[in-house]
């Protein structure tokens, strides 16, 4: 696939996806993997779609090897954050929702969710007890 058709196609996933088509993005997300396996970005995209159609295990999977490929690749790191919370993975999330911290200090995203964990003292932040 030629560089243009790449990005187009890798594209069109992302907005079938945000769409809620996610069938047919991740049918374009494999196509794109199987041109480029290591790129982010598809990886990415198909662990949101494992995510929204409630493939948690695929999910939490894919956003562990993007870690382990793009360790700033901050999206990626807190839906893993929230994805070890979902699955009732506390002590993960929160570590991981840490981590994304020490890479971008003030990331709404992980200070809002981080905030429903409880402190030290057994409170916790204005929403109440951690609940996704």
């Amino acid at each position: 696939m030629a560089e243009g058709k790449y990005e187009e196609t890798l594209a069109k996933a992302d907005q079938l996806r945000l769409d809620g088509q996610y069938d047919e993005a991740l049918k374009l997300y494999e196509e794109c993997l199987a041109e480029r396996p290591d790129d982010t970005a598809a990886l990415y995209g198909r662990a949101l779609v494992f995510n929204y159609t409630g493939e948690f295990e695929r999910s939490l999977e894919e956003l562990e090897r993007i870690r382990d490929m793009a360790p700033n690749f901050v999206k990626a790191r807190v839906h893993l954050g929230l994805t070890y919370t979902m699955l009732g993975m506390y002590e993960e999330g929160k570590k991981e929702l840490k981590e994304v911290l020490k890479i971008d200090p003030g990331n709404p995203e992980a200070l809002k969710h981080l905030s429903y964990f409880p402190d030290e003292n057994g409170s916790a932040g204005e929403e109440g007890n951690y609940v996704l």
